[in-house]
């Protein structure tokens, strides 16, 4: 019994420290994952899932479109014209304590190449961003 005790106790310290170390919990890796993946395969139900109810969407610098429904409508229909094959996140961070964003690499069926920014407040996406994407950028 005490070397079950001493193992999950050492379990236990070790999440800890990887936690500590790595600067980010397993949870926080696993939600980034899914938005990965729900950029990368067009899920829009997972977006707007996650998204606050007042976001914004903006394509190609234009106008931004605001709210959930909007969003949706303008998310699936540039999904459709631009089938996603693939996501690659280039870089994330944190603005302030509450601020993140994410920016990545969105291809599309037709090997076109769109810069993806997204940010976020807490949990909740407030911005989608797509344009065209430049190297270097």
């Amino acid at each position: 019994m005490r070397v079950l005790s001493a193992l999950i106790l050492g379990l236990i310290v070790a999440f800890g420290l990887w936690t500590y170390m790595s600067g980010e919990s397993p949870l926080a890796a696993s939600i980034r994952g899914d938005l990965d993946q729900a950029i990368g395969s067009g899920d829009v139900q997972v977006l707007i899932g996650r998204s606050a109810e007042t976001v914004e969407f903006r394509f190609l610098n234009r106008t931004p479109i605001r709210g959930e429904a909007a969003v949706r409508d303008a998310l699936e229909a540039f999904y459709r014209a631009h089938p996603p094959v693939g996501f690659e996140e280039l870089t994330e961070g944190e603005v302030d304590d509450t601020n993140q964003y994410l920016i990545g690499k969105l291809r599309s069926a037709d090997s076109t190449e769109w810069r993806v920014h997204i940010t976020q407040v807490g949990d909740e996406i407030i911005e989608i961003e797509i344009g065209d994407f430049m190297e270097g950028e």
